[in-house]
């Protein structure tokens, strides 16, 4: 809800979009659900009052659902995610054509992969390799001044650049 009252707020969430955009967001959270396991080696996540992860998951269950994500989910959604930027209204390389929310929230997730952040949970900074689409907008949103200038920000602030001199800071 703040996400998208901030894209209102911004003009980044028009109206006439927002089903298209929630689409791609809704992708992309999907996604995300899948990893979480991998994040908490657990199959129900935190516990609600003590914080620790729930139902853990042995090594082989994790190697299972590292390689059904990797080798399953991961194609089809992002391959989802290709066709739905190639069909965008217009050529501006965004989802809806000019710059929205969804754009944002796909170059936050793409971030945490190239960078190598999701790497500890076996994402290899290669995943996106066979989407070029998608690595284009990633790049092209990373390149944006606004963008450039928070994640500049958020690297003066914290004084801790990845191993790839960058640092993903738009967690939306």
């Amino acid at each position: 809800a703040i996400l998208r009252w901030a894209g209102r707020q911004a003009n980044l969430y028009p109206d006439h979009l927002q089903l298209r955009c929630d689409m791609v967001i809704q992708c992309i959270v999907d996604i995300r659900d899948h990893l979480l396991p991998l994040w908490y080696q657990a199959a129900c996540r935190r516990h609600p009052t003590t914080g620790v992860p729930m139902v853990k998951l042995s090594e082989a269950q994790m190697t299972e659902a590292r390689a059904f994500i990797l080798d399953e989910i991961l194609p089809v959604r992002l391959a989802q995610l290709e066709r739905t930027l190639l069909s965008a209204p217009t050529r501006e390389g965004h989802f809806c054509g000019p710059l929205t929310i969804c754009d944002l929230v796909v170059y936050t997730f793409g971030d945490e992969i190239l960078d190598g952040t999701v790497a500890v949970i076996g994402l290899p900074p290669n995943t996106l390799d066979p989407f070029p689409h998608l690595l284009h907008l990633i790049h092209k949103v990373g390149a944006h001044p606004d963008v450039k200038a928070w994640n500049d920000g958020v690297r003066i602030r914290e004084n801790k650049p990845n191993r790839l001199g960058r640092r993903s800071s738009l967690v939306l």
